[in-house]
């Protein structure tokens, strides 16, 4: 990704390492996130999902899951892609910020 399209970003995102589980057209398979925020993430994975797919993310903390519905917004052939979430409930978003906090990764 670019510099351009990370200044481009709503929400900073935050280098963490999370099992996660993929849902989408092209099947279900276990993955993980290397950055993480409330606007989306990056899945590390050679699995491919094409551009739009529609997908449902489910980020499995040490105490907690959390599913989060979105589409693929890129792909980096042989690495993985990013996801753009939908928008999170309040509820959901708290428990995601909270998350984060207690890993050490906001601000």
């Amino acid at each position: 990704m670019s510099e351009t399209e990370r200044q481009t970003r709503r929400y900073p995102r935050w280098p963490v390492s999370i099992d996660c589980e993929v849902q989408g057209a092209s099947g279900h398979s276990s993955m993980r996130l290397s950055e993480l925020s409330v606007g989306g993430c990056f899945v590390d994975t050679r699995t491919m999902f094409s551009e739009g797919t529609p997908v449902t993310v489910t980020a499995m903390f040490p105490r907690a899951e959390l599913t989060f519905t979105g589409r693929v917004l890129y792909v980096l052939e042989g690495y993985g892609f990013g996801v753009g979430f939908d928008p999170l409930s309040d509820a959901t978003r708290e428990q995601l910020e909270n998350l984060l906090r207690q890993a050490g990764q906001t601000r």
